[in-house]
């Protein structure tokens, strides 16, 4: 194994090692959690509104409960590269 200019470990193909692959995995599992978890609070936050704040944005009582069930992510919202099939 050699050290790259930029001191990336790489193997004798020249190519990122498992260990660099499956820290670069990690992180962008983790990017993808972190992002589910704003956007569950950004719904749930829907729901603790008034109606008349839910009718300023547009939105219904009902508009916001629908958003609140939902369990995916938006393609406009997704970490570039991460939440395939999300």
């Amino acid at each position: 194994m050699q050290m790259a200019q930029n001191c990336t470990r790489t193997d004798a193909r020249g190519g990122a090692n498992t260990l660099d692959r499956l820290l670069q995995a990690l992180r962008g599992w983790s990017s993808q959690q972190m992002l589910r978890a704003r956007i569950r609070r950004e719904r749930l936050q829907l729901l603790e509104m008034s109606d008349a704040m839910l009718h300023d944005l547009g939105i219904t009582r009902h508009d916001a409960e629908a958003e609140a069930r939902r369990d995916y992510v938006p393609a406009t919202r997704r970490v570039a590269g991460v939440c395939r099939g999300a």
